[in-house]
């Protein structure tokens, strides 16, 4: 067993797999990577609205437009590169 300990598998309830102090660690990894989160999208959010106000509606329209229109390019630009590298890498190994 990886950490010493035999799992419960009697039928007398859920096995034991879990080590001492893993859920804490667990919560706390939890909690950092939620608020992590609710930062990014409470920090885009006050991007937004103060490009839009800078912008005016005509301006942010073609901002809008811009941002959603080059990830279609984006995605095409990358197409056989993650295979090139890695043909690459393996050659200079």
């Amino acid at each position: 067993m990886r950490w010493g300990r035999k799992p419960n598998f009697t039928g007398n309830g859920p096995p034991e797999l879990a080590v001492p102090g893993q859920s804490a660690s667990l919560a706390g990894n939890t909690t950092w990577i939620l608020a992590g989160e609710l930062i990014g999208k409470a920090a885009s959010f006050v991007f937004v609205v103060i490009v839009a106000r800078g912008l005016g509606t005509t301006q942010y329209g073609y901002f809008t437009f811009a941002t959603a229109f080059v990830p279609l390019f984006l995605a095409f630009g990358t197409w056989g590169i993650e295979m090139v590298l890695v043909r690459e890498m393996s050659r200079n190994r």
